[in-house]
């Protein structure tokens, strides 16, 4: 599972207690009639609620913690979520979407980020989250949680990660480990309550609350990176570092093309790459002066390349329409956002002409930024 957060890490706390497993059975076919029918019971669903928590091994004491609520016809969605950093809340009603960041409420132009990852078969999904045509998959009974209830443990043992599926006899997947060479991020849901009524205040915004525009946002400060604090800051953990050459990339753009990082940056002096999203207030803070920056370098050899992440092509084509983007937009994947240690939006690099990382950060840094265009001969 890719989640993005902007400046605040990914998810948090622990796996729900398994015991009694009885032996490993090798059942492809089980194991996809099981999460077919999880798929289905999630797509009938008209309302639900529930608190996910989970973590993960790079990041021991950043845990998440959620507050889910969802209302299928008409769509209602509430995300209250809880960091060591702070608060953070999506709301979706008939108005529209709206983000809360700390004490602000703003409305992303792009409407708010696709949720679908968040807890699989919450949007009938499971499929797509365990991924993958080469995978085995094996189906486990087991019991779960205090009371012992009975469960279906689905394991998908892919290429390059394993999946674990806890499905209760309700169909809904209450708690998922996905382990890869690095670690483990554990998934849990408790609290579960399906198809009860939920008021609309529920959905609604608070009485008073102001609703700013992303750009009157006040940029974000740009956590330090390990080369500048070793140990400071998690999130930049998994950055390609300074003097290592970017990973070469090819993604597809909004309008249906392709775009190569080799040619995004052919004749160029500096390339800052930057990975953004519509919904990511701090992204909108600083995208003022993204267009400023490449309106009057450009012509001096910068190039300013814009990855969006994981929103679908039309969102994007309606923001670069409405804010006139004149910098080439791509569309990011899971692949390439892991091969440059991607895990909080936004985040910046900043190339050579020859493609080597001079420079990175997670947030907006412009001081730094400007500094290491100062060096390439740009100012």
């Amino acid at each position: 599972m890719t989640m993005l957060r902007f400046i605040a890490p990914r998810a948090a706390l622990s796996l729900v207690a398994l015991a009694a497993l009885t032996p490993l059975a090798h059942a492809d076919e089980k194991a996809d009639a099981i999460i077919k029918e999880a798929e289905l019971r999630a797509k009938k669903l008209n309302t639900f609620s529930g608190k996910v928590q989970s973590s993960k091994t790079a990041t021991p004491g950043k845990g998440l913690t959620v507050d889910l609520k969802f209302r299928r016809a008409p769509t209602r969605l509430r995300f209250r979520a809880e960091t060591p950093e702070g608060k953070f809340e999506i709301l979706q009603n008939d108005a529209g979407g709206y983000i809360l960041v700390k004490d602000d409420w703003v409305k992303p132009p792009g409407g708010i980020p696709n949720l679908e990852g968040m807890w699989p078969t919450f949007f009938g999904t499971v499929s797509q989250y365990v991924g993958g045509t080469k995978s085995t998959k094996f189906v486990t009974n087991a019991t779960a949680g205090d009371d012992g209830h009975a469960v279906d443990i689905v394991d998908v043992v892919g290429e390059k990660k394993t999946v674990r599926l806890t499905i209760n006899g309700e169909g809904i997947v209450e708690a998922v480990r996905e382990t890869q060479k690095d670690g483990f991020e554990d998934m849990s849901l408790t609290e579960i309550v399906l198809d009860e009524p939920i008021a609309d205040e529920v959905f609604t915004l608070p009485e008073g609350a102001k609703v700013l525009d992303p750009k009157d946002l006040p940029k974000p400060e740009a956590p330090a990176t390990p080369a500048e604090r070793p140990g400071e800051d998690p999130m930049a953990a998994k950055l390609v570092s300074v003097g290592k050459m970017a990973p070469s990339f090819s993604l597809k753009t909004p309008t249906g093309g392709s775009l190569s990082l080799a040619r995004a940056i052919s004749g160029k002096k500096a390339t800052l790459v930057n990975f953004w999203a519509t919904w990511c207030g701090p992204c909108m803070a600083e995208m003022p002066d993204l267009k400023k920056l490449y309106t009057r370098l450009s012509p001096k050899g910068f190039q300013l390349l814009s990855v969006n992440n994981a929103e679908d092509a039309a969102t994007v084509r309606k923001f670069i329409a409405t804010e006139k983007v004149k910098f080439p937009v791509v569309l990011s994947t899971a692949k390439m956002l892991s091969n440059y240690g991607v895990e909080a939006i936004p985040t910046n690099y900043l190339l050579d002409s020859k493609g080597k990382v001079v420079f990175r950060s997670v947030g907006y840094d412009e001081a730094g930024l400007m500094k290491a265009l100062a060096k390439l001969g740009l100012k």
